[in-house]
Parts: structure tokens; sequence; C-alpha cells
């Protein structure tokens, strides 16, 4: 017992350690390539939990169709897919306990899915609907995404039910639900009139009541994509001729432009923000994407400057996701010219161990001390 409280000790000091990693301006980051599903060679990353297991997909090269798969410690699993479906599943959100959700094509059309123990089911649609996809899951296992009872209904899933998020004031009944927090927070966006017919506008979404979060000065159209714990949004805001795209943070009833790139072309992206307030995405420049990070210290800044040694030959194109430790996902060209997933680590992160990694550690200490 004295034994395994002290791994229990041992193991949580070093992910206070990870969580404490501070993002400074000279921080490099470690690339490591993910690899794509056997027969495929186009893959994407979309989420990173905090073990460090990372969801996504991968296009076959045959049939164009996307596979989902799992990644942990240098293995990448393939999800499979639903019963009667064409071979084609998309994962989009992982939570701690190794929980993914998604959608998969069936035979009646995309249905949502949840996957856990090694297994997927489908979670069906709202009343009334032909299809449905699931984009977020939080570490209580509840789950957002979007059905199509009457145009697009935003849900959320608690139990076993979907529940119709609704819309924003004069909206046109079409909502999409994106993000979660552990506190059921949910964003996305809605149709609304507000500054204009057939809008849609960010929102947050909390015990049946949706607040409008608006967009950027001049604009019309904005989309939050992700929250934290402390119910911080990020996403994008443009104008009515979409011509530019702006990431923004929205906090504190605020939004605030995070600018772009230098040499920027009026394109920006926010994907996901962590606890500790660091964004990711990616805005458009002369040479191209670039996945970003940024932070309230730094500002925006282009990844690609950011890398250690590993990195050599990689132009880093979106940054999808983020987690506690700094780890951050997402896909760019890799130095033999593919579109391949990647996963940076800042210095001496050490992700929350799931239990076959505690496991391991307990077996090993008690073959040493068994030996002595």
């Amino acid at each position: 017992m004295k034994t395994f409280i002290r791994i229990t000790v041992s193991l949580a000091v070093f992910a206070l350690v990870a969580q404490s990693q501070t993002l400074t301006a000279d921080i490099t980051y470690s690339v490591t390539e993910i690899g794509t599903l056997p027969g495929t060679s186009i893959a994407f990353a979309r989420d990173i939990n905090d073990r460090g297991e990372i969801v996504g997909d991968s296009r076959d090269a045959s049939t164009s169709r996307f596979r989902a798969w799992v990644w942990d410690d240098g293995t990448m699993t393939p999800l499979g897919d639903l019963p009667g479906g064409a071979v084609e599943s998309s994962a989009r959100s992982i939570n701690n306990s190794g929980q993914i959700t998604g959608y998969s094509a069936s035979s009646t059309g995309n249905r949502a899915f949840l996957w856990q123990s090694g297994s997927m089911s489908n979670l069906g649609t709202m009343s009334g609907a032909s299809r449905s996809e699931a984009y977020g899951i939080n570490n209580h296992g509840h789950i957002v995404g979007e059905s199509n009872p009457v145009g697009v209904r935003g849900f959320y899933r608690e139990t076993t039910v979907m529940q119709d998020i609704g819309f924003l004031p004069g909206g046109l009944t079409d909502t999409t639900a994106l993000g979660i927090n552990d506190s059921s927070q949910v964003v996305g966006n809605s149709s609304t009139t507000s500054g204009g017919s057939n809008t849609r506008h960010a929102f947050r979404w909390e015990g049946g009541s949706m607040t409008d979060l608006g967009t950027l000065v001049g604009d019309t159209w904005s989309s939050a994509e992700a929250i934290n714990a402390s119910g911080d949004v990020v996403g994008y805001s443009r104008d009515a001729a979409a011509s530019h795209f702006s990431a923004f943070l929205w906090s504190g009833g605020s939004m605030i432009d995070l600018g772009e790139l230098a040499g920027g072309l009026e394109f920006s992206y926010a994907n996901d923000i962590n606890n500790s307030g660091v964004v990711v995405g990616e805005s458009r420049t002369a040479d191209g994407l670039r996945a970003f990070v940024w932070d309230s210290t730094n500002g925006m800044r282009d990844l690609n400057t950011l890398l250690d040694g590993s990195g050599s030959g990689w132009t880093l194109v979106s940054a999808t996701g983020i987690n506690r430790h700094g780890q951050i996902v997402g896909y760019g060209i890799n130095p033999a010219g593919l579109t391949q997933p990647f996963l940076l680590s800042p210095p001496n992160v050490v992700p929350e161990p799931g239990s076959a990694m505690v496991l391991a550690a307990f077996g090993s200490l008690m073959l040493r001390r068994r030996k002595r």
C-alpha cells in the first residue's frame, strides 16, 4: 500500500510540474510525426487529451473516404465504423477517460458515435432527424454536436437523450454546437437576424440559456469553436463578404481580436484554448496557411519558428488542439511532402498517466522491491 501511495504521489508531482509549464518567448517544441493508417497517405489530428492521446482521421487513397483513429504513445488504432456504414468515420474529440466522439457514415446517413473500450456505439439522432454528428465531449462524458429535425439544431447529450439547445433570438432555427467544458457550458454558432438577415453569431449556452457573444467590430458572422474551464471562448469572426476572418478570444463579456501573423492576409482562425488561456489555430501569410500559438504575454506567434531540430523539413499548417500541459496537435506538410498530423511537445512535459502507465509503474517498483 505504501509503495502504491508513493507511486501516486510521484505521478501527481510530475503532472503538477507539467501543468506549471509556462509559455515563454524562447520556448521550443519537439515534433513527433503521428503517421497514418495503413492504406492512407493523408491524415489530420483533431484533438488531444491531458494524457497525450490524440484522435483524428486518415483519408483512404483509393476511396477518398475518411477513417477515424486514436493514437497513444506511438501506436495508431483504427476506430472502425458503425454497422451498415460506408467504411467512413471521423474522430473529433477525446476526453481524459479515453472516450471518443465523432461521426460515422451509416446506411441511412451520418450518425454521431461514442467510442470507448474498443467499441463504437451509435448515438442516434434527435427525434425526426435523418443525421447527427458529434463534435465535443467533456470529462463527464457529456456530448455536443448537431442533428437535423428542422433545419440544423445543436444538441447537448448528458445521458441518453439529445437535448435541443435552441437558437438565438430572431434566429432561423439553425444552430451548431462545437465545444463543451466540464461545467457543461456549450459553444458554437447560431443563426440570428442581429446585424443583418441570415447571419450567424457565436454563442455560449448553459443550463438552457443561450448568450449571444456578438462579433468583432464591423463583422456580421462569428463562430465559437472551443471553451476552457474558466469559460473563455475562442473562434473566428468575419465580415459579410467573407473577405477576412479574424481569430477572437471572448473573456469576461468582451471579444478581442487576436490579430494575425506578420505578413498576414486578413485570415486567422482560433481552434482551441487550454485552461491556461493559450490559444492555437492558423493564419494565412504570403507563404500560405501557418499554425500559430497565442498567449497574453507573447501575442500570436508562428509555430514554425518555435521548433527544435526535430522540426527540420516540416511546415506546420494548422494547430487544432492543445492540452493542459501545452502539447499541441495539428497537421502540416512533412519532410516527404505529405499532409500528416503532428504532436508538438514543450520541454519537460510529462503527460498525465493512463491506468496502463500507473499499473506498469506499480509493477516495476514492486519487482524492484522484491529483488531487494
